[in-house]
């Protein structure tokens, strides 16, 4: 038998760190729950870290959903203790599992955290790129130096698009590598029906016209 049939194969743990996590409201939220879920489809154990007002400062749960392990931890009143806090309950949580490596979900806090601790600790780390904490970090008051140190340490890079995945290598002077994951939508949820006329004619739509719906930023 050879070495490798000698040991039993394990899949590889994942600390998935978020701002916010679903049934919690928002874009943040949603995606993160969609990219930790289809992890979980591959064979990855997938843990996840995300913060809440709903707990007491500094209290942990651990709840199980769709297939992965959420940890939500309460946030403090200043967000540098709440950082502060956060490492000592990821080394904990590192203590207790093991992680193979550390996934940011949006720059910060959640992706300079990830960095950050898998650098402590010896792993890789993924943060994802959505759009929005670029622009909110790249420009005052936003906070340039730590954008920069985080899409300069991460190990992998995801965007939303090519466009931000361009925005990156300026913002680094170099090529990044990052990998472009586009946005996409539940095309059961979201599929064409067929229109209601009554509808139509109480909002004043022409039968010619066409309605667009969306939810969100529109920029």
């Amino acid at each position: 038998m050879s070495e490798l049939g000698n040991h039993r194969m394990t899949s590889p743990k994942i600390l998935f760190l978020t701002e916010r996590f679903a049934p919690d409201i928002g874009g943040v939220a949603r995606s993160s729950r969609r990219i930790a879920e289809a992890l979980a489809r591959i064979g990855v154990s997938v843990e996840v870290l995300a913060w809440t007002k709903t707990l007491p400062p500094g209290e942990l749960a651990t709840e199980p959903a769709s297939g992965v392990t959420v940890h939500r931890l309460g946030l403090f009143g200043g967000l540098d203790f709440s950082l502060q806090h956060s490492l000592n309950v990821l080394e904990w949580l590192h203590e207790q599992r093991r992680f193979d490596g550390v996934w940011g979900h949006y720059v910060f806090p959640a992706g300079f955290m990830a960095t950050l601790f898998a650098e402590m600790m010896g792993l890789p780390s993924t943060v994802s790129l959505r759009g929005n904490d670029i622009d909110r970090l790249m420009f005052p008051p936003g906070d340039f130096a730590r954008l920069q140190w985080t899409l300069q340490r991460a190990s992998l890079l995801t965007a939303v698009s090519a466009d931000l995945a361009k925005k990156v290598d300026v913002l680094l002077g170099r090529s990044s590598g990052t990998m472009v994951i586009g946005n996409a939508v539940d095309v059961t949820t979201f599929a064409p029906q067929s229109p209601d006329q009554t509808l139509r004619r109480q909002r004043g739509i022409a039968d010619d016209e066409a309605v667009l719906g969306f939810c969100g930023e529109l920029r």
